[in-house]
């Protein structure tokens, strides 16, 4: 029997054992009262979304089996998906779509924890709770801008206490007068994080400062508005970019500027 003949056969001997579907098919042509002609359409309605169903799935695989893209290696898969990623704009549900383009996506998207980094302050409690569950040992990228109202910030600290800080990787935080339980969780433990993007635009006399850890790698980029950081800390030397603006107070010393540019 060729393959083709089986899985047609296949698709349709469900119905065909059925002792109604067997009588009807039997008696087609002699069909007589509108309930047996109703239930023959029935059934020949329900084989014909069976071979639907079976063509979405071997389309499906086809897709995926000899897909040019979904034979890479996983590790340059991932890497892929990640640049593919417009990170100023992610959000779970962007995420979410990407995963749907093929099981194979899905299945790398979601054992992935490189895909899930982000804790934002505007995302849902629920959002935040499907982050954590899908990245439970990498690094975080910490979110907090904007107007926050207070029990928005406290169910994001009380998010942020449940990861171990030296997993934070980075931080994007534009202090404000009522932000300062966010940034004294920040001076707990700073020995991991290599990026900072930060501002300070409330325009009072004695500008935010966050004091940085001396233990922990060299930071790779640094944006800052207003913020004060120690600009003698050694982590200062092997920078990729930095951007220094706005500054009132905590302003770094020519000598500080030359270590860190040279």
């Amino acid at each position: 029997m060729s393959t083709e003949r089986e899985i047609v056969e296949n698709a349709v001997s469900a119905y065909l054992k059925l002792p109604a579907s067997q009588n009807l098919a039997t008696k087609q042509g002699k069909l007589e009262t509108k309930s047996e002609k109703d239930a023959m359409i029935d059934i020949l309605d329900r084989i014909g979304n069976l071979f639907i169903e079976d063509a979405a799935k071997l389309r499906r695989r086809r897709n995926q089996e000899h897909s040019p893209l979904c034979s890479l290696p996983q590790e340059l898969l991932v890497e892929i998906l990640l640049l593919s990623i417009d990170w100023c704009w992610w959000n779970v549900e962007k995420l979410r779509t990407l995963a749907s383009v093929s099981t194979s996506w899905r299945d790398t998207i979601l054992s992935c924890n490189r895909f899930w980094p982000v804790m934002d302050v505007a995302a849902s409690e629920e959002a935040r709770k499907i982050t954590m569950k899908r990245n439970q040992g990498g690094a975080v990228d910490l979110w907090l801008w904007g107007r926050v109202s207070p029990s928005a910030l406290k169910s994001f600290i009380n998010d942020l206490k449940t990861i171990q800080q030296t997993r934070v990787r980075s931080v994007l935080y534009e202090h404000d007068w009522n932000t300062g339980d966010f940034l004294d969780y920040l001076q707990g433990d700073s020995s991991n994080i290599t990026d900072l993007f930060l501002g300070d635009f409330r325009g009072s006399t004695v500008t935010a400062s966050l004091d940085l850890a001396s233990d922990g790698p060299s930071l790779r980029h640094v944006d800052t508005r207003g913020m004060g950081l120690p600009w003698h800390s050694h982590r200062f030397t092997n920078l990729r970019t930095i951007s220094l603006r706005d500054f009132k107070h905590h302003i770094p010393q020519i000598t500080h500027l030359y270590a860190i540019l040279s």
